[in-house]
This record gives structure tokens, sequence and C-alpha cells, in this order.
């Protein structure tokens, strides 16, 4: 296997605050394997996540880890907010409802996001949205990125949530549509 060293330095490195702690994080995924590294500056702490199941979200198992040794890093629970923009829920709505029909949704996503949709990652994205749309409520929670929002969503096979990030650009268009299990099972 050949790694492509140019290809990992375009993945952006994220850095961002957990809990007013610096975190720096960078992660990857090739051929159905996912990692993750995040380093806590200030807490002299590195995290590594390695996985071999593409639906693995390492920067979860990474943010819990490092809370495991120090509790301050540990993740907040999910917590339901006042919507002030209940105009990006209908959208999202909206957009949740074409998803599910199977509709074509390429024209409202940005370029960027529109070439992420091959036609295997559409047909899991109708089989996903499917199994959380139509959603009998919806929770918007705190996101750190003020643009998105994440929108809490009840699995409608079990107990569980997913988180949907969702966010828009400076032209309307869907930026950012991310749909992941809560990371939060306490």
């Amino acid at each position: 296997m050949r790694l492509n060293f140019k290809e990992v330095l375009r993945r952006p490195v994220e850095l961002a605050s957990i809990n007013g702690h610096k975190v720096i994080e960078h992660g990857g995924a090739w051929q159905a394997f996912t990692c993750d590294i995040s380093r806590y500056v200030d807490d002299g702490i590195t995290v590594v996540v390695l996985t071999n199941l593409d639906s693995a979200q390492p920067e979860q198992f990474a943010h819990v880890i490092s809370g495991f040794v120090n509790p301050a890093l540990e993740p907040r629970k999910m917590i339901a907010i006042e919507d002030k923009h209940p105009e990006l829920a209908g959208r999202l709505g909206a957009l949740l409802d074409q998803i599910a029909a199977g509709k074509d949704v390429k024209d409202q996503l940005t370029p960027e996001l529109a070439a992420l949709l091959t036609p295997r990652a559409a047909s899991w994205l109708v089989e996903t949205v499917r199994l959380i749309w139509p959603s009998r409520s919806l929770s918007l929670s705190p996101h750190r990125n003020r643009r998105d929002h994440r929108i809490g969503l009840p699995h409608r096979q079990g107990n569980e949530t997913r988180i949907v990030t969702f966010g828009l650009s400076h032209d309307g268009k869907v930026a950012t549509l991310k749909i992941q299990p809560d990371p939060d099972v306490r």
C-alpha cells in the first residue's frame, strides 16, 4: 500500500477548543480505514485512534479516551437549546424529505459537497436518512462551528439518536451535511 502524502497534507488540521482546552486534530480515511490524532496542547495528552471501519468516528473515540485521562476533557452531554432559526430546521426537513424520496439534491449543495456525493455515497445517504426521517422530534444542540447546527434525530429502530450537522454557505447552498451516531452513549 502506498500513501499519497500530498493527499494527506491537503486534509485540514483542525484547531479547536474542547471544554476550554486547546486541541489540534487531524483525521483521515482510506479504503474503509479511519484515523484521528488529537493533541490536547495544554494538557500534554495525545490520543491516536486507528479503525478498520469506515463508519467509525475516531475523533469521538479520541475525545472520550481523553476524558478518561483528564475528566475536564470529557465530552459534554448533548443538551437541547432554543432554536432561534427555525427556518434552518425547516430547510433541513425539506432536504431530508427529498433525500428520503431518492431525489437528486446536488443542485442544493455547494460544489465541494456535491462532488463528494458519488452514486455509492448517495445510496448510503438515502438508506441512512430513511432510518431517521421523518422524525417525531428534532432537538437542536450547540455546535463548535457557529455556522453549522447540530440536530438530534431519534433513530426509528431502537433507542439510538443520530446527530445531523447541517450548515449553509454564504450563498445559501448546503455546505455541511453530516449524519453520525450520537457519540454520547452514557
